[in-house]
């Protein structure tokens, strides 16, 4: 697979993990408070923002753990070859 290809897949396997992390809080939230929160503005945009925030900080992380683990792949493939 070639970098691009690989690149991608952490892409989509960090934000599906961001979305199911996301839908757990809010189903967690609503059973919590019940259909009171659903009218409530300020809270999900609060936690909407909180996590964007969570999102960037999160594909940044990942992204430099790729690159590192990448670069030490590609060192012993070619120390082994």
């Amino acid at each position: 697979m070639t970098y691009q290809i690989k690149r991608t897949i952490v892409l989509i396997a960090t934000g599906m993990i961001l979305l199911i992390s996301y839908l757990y809080y809010f189903l967690t939230t609503y059973q919590k408070s019940g259909v009171e929160i659903l009218h409530n503005l300020k809270f999900w945009s609060n936690s909407i923002l909180v996590f964007i925030l969570i999102s960037i900080v999160t594909t940044i992380i990942i992204q430099i753990l790729f690159h590192i683990l990448l670069a030490i792949s590609i060192a012993i493939k070619e120390k082994t070859c």
